[in-house]
């Protein structure tokens, strides 16, 4: 499901019943990762929050994606870790830690408040970021092709 937006506050206004939701995961990944580059991001199918820059290599060319984005969805929030570790996605490091809530490849789906273990969510925040200045002084900055 994608929302249109034209302005972040538009995409979490128009994230209706998740509105609540998305905004604190919002503020908790500025909190703990406060330097990263806070911009919408709008696709072919899906229209986020991207947090940081990273390249991004495909088979047309290099792009600049973000290193964690935040997206509404028809019955969830969706968070999007670009880290790994060991060459696993962060992600699956804290599929136990985040409960009832599905953790794909590089994707935590949350579907409520209820389900949202804050602490978890700094963690994984701390982890990307310390994946990220390992990588690259650029990776989770503002200049990820420089």
């Amino acid at each position: 499901m994608k929302l249109e937006a034209s302005t972040i506050e538009e995409l979490f206004t128009r994230s209706e019943k998740h509105e609540e939701l998305i905004r604190l995961i919002d503020k908790i990944i500025g909190e703990t990762a406060p330097d990263l580059k806070r911009e919408l991001y709008s696709a072919p199918s899906i229209t986020m929050v991207g947090y940081g820059e990273m390249p991004l290599n495909t088979a047309t060319a290099e792009e600049v994606w973000p290193l964690i984005s935040l997206a509404p969805q028809k019955h969830t929030v969706n968070l999007y870790i670009a880290a790994e570790k060991d060459g696993v996605p962060l992600p699956q490091y804290f599929i136990e830690s985040f409960g009832k809530s599905a953790v794909g490849k590089s994707c935590i789906r949350i579907r409520s408040l209820k389900t949202l273990n804050q602490e978890v969510l700094r963690e994984l925040i701390r982890e990307t970021m310390l994946w990220a200045n390992l990588k690259s002084n650029t990776y989770g900055r503002n200049s990820a092709l420089s």
